[in-house]
């Protein structure tokens, strides 16, 4: 299980982008919020979209950090670990970390 590290100040976000057959799911690891479709581009701004109102949500209302911290099912996790040392290529389209700053925008780096 994922320590809760991420607070309405500051933390990351990790994107986790896989084929399922013919379906692209993009998963959002650190809020464990799941998007879905056929194509790369739209499941993954529609993911970081959703995340971004998520944390804004939690910023703007003042809601727990705990929130921030809902992590993602350990296998997506795993996926996610796997591809940063290229192992999980044929499954994994894009695994990113995305930090973010309270005064900032949050930047996507793509790691795969």
């Amino acid at each position: 299980m994922r320590t809760a590290s991420n607070t309405k100040s500051r933390g990351t976000m990790h994107f986790l982008l896989i084929k399922e057959e013919a379906k692209v799911l993009g998963v959002c690891l650190d809020f464990n919020i799941i998007e879905e479709g056929k194509n790369i581009l739209e499941v993954r701004k529609n993911l970081e979209n959703a995340a971004f109102l998520h944390l804004q949500t939690v910023r703007e209302k003042k809601l727990s950090d705990n929130l921030l911290n809902r992590h993602a099912s350990e296998k997506y996790w795993r996926l996610f670990e796997l591809a940063l040392d290229y192992k999980a290529k044929k499954e994994v389209i894009s695994a990113t970390a995305s930090p973010y700053f309270k005064n900032k925008p949050a930047l996507v780096s793509s790691l795969v």
